[in-house]
C-alpha cells in the first residue's frame, strides 16, 4: 500500500519523519518496538530512538519538538 493511501492522521505521524514508521525500522531484519513521545508545547508526537537526539525522557522533562525550541 503506498504511503498516500493510508488512512494516518496527523496524530498517527511522526511530527520529524512524517511517517508512522520510521525509514529506520523499515531496514531492520526483526521485530521492533518503536518508543514514541509526546511533546509538550505542540503534543505532537515523535520516534524517540529514531527521530530525536533524546533517548529518555522522564516524567516532568521539558520536551519540545525541534519546531517548538527554536520559537522559546
Amino acid at each position: 500500500m503506498s504511503e498516500s493511501n493510508q488512512d494516518d492522521s496527523d496524530t498517527d505521524v511522526c511530527c520529524v519523519c512524517n511517517l508512522f514508521t520510521s525509514v529506520e525500522v523499515h531496514n531492520i531484519a526483526s521485530v521492533v518496538f518503536v518508543k514514541w513521545v509526546q511533546f509538550d508545547k505542540c503534543e505532537k508526537w515523535v520516534h524517540l530512538m529514531f527521530c530525536t537526539q533524546v533517548r529518555i525522557v522522564r516524567r516532568g522533562d521539558k520536551f519540545l519538538c525541534p519546531h517548538c525550541a527554536t520559537e522559546e
